[in-house]
């Protein structure tokens, strides 16, 4: 009866680890599927949401904004997603043909940058008083 009972100690003990490793965070904000979507304007005086004329998922944050940038910025491995900035996204160091890409926005699916991403961009120099675009939520879009 001991050993019936030890195994059933046994087994809860390693169902217990096993359920405790898998729910745990991996400690990275960064996991999850990032996203970008090239989106069109919407026309002058027009309602509802933009069209979305291309999208593309990565496993890495870095590699969606390389391609949602068209290869223009390209993320050090090292960076974490609240370091990156308007002026790292915008930057063009002269020496390659600028962007037609440029990110409006990046909707994260967790507070503080965490879980997956979605990044918007948009061709030519984004938004203005006469361009405008709009989304619905980024939940919706998966």
């Amino acid at each position: 009866m001991n050993k019936k009972r030890n195994f059933l100690y046994l087994f809860a003990g390693l169902f217990l680890a096993l359920f405790l490793t898998a729910a745990s965070p991996t400690g990275i904000n960064n996991s999850g599927q990032h996203c970008y979507a090239l989106i069109a304007p919407i026309e002058e005086g027009g309602n509802g949401s933009s069209r979305v004329i291309k999208a593309e998922c990565f496993d890495n944050f870095g590699d969606s904004i390389y391609a949602a940038t068209n290869g223009r910025v390209q993320l050090n491995s090292s960076i974490q997603p609240e370091a990156v900035t308007d002026e790292i996204l915008n930057f063009y160091s002269g020496g390659v043909s600028p962007s037609s890409q440029v990110v409006i926005g990046i909707d994260w699916d967790n507070t503080n940058f965490g879980g997956s991403s979605y990044t918007w961009v948009v061709s030519g120099s984004g938004c203005s008083s006469s361009t405008q675009s709009s989304v619905s939520p980024m939940n919706n879009l998966r």
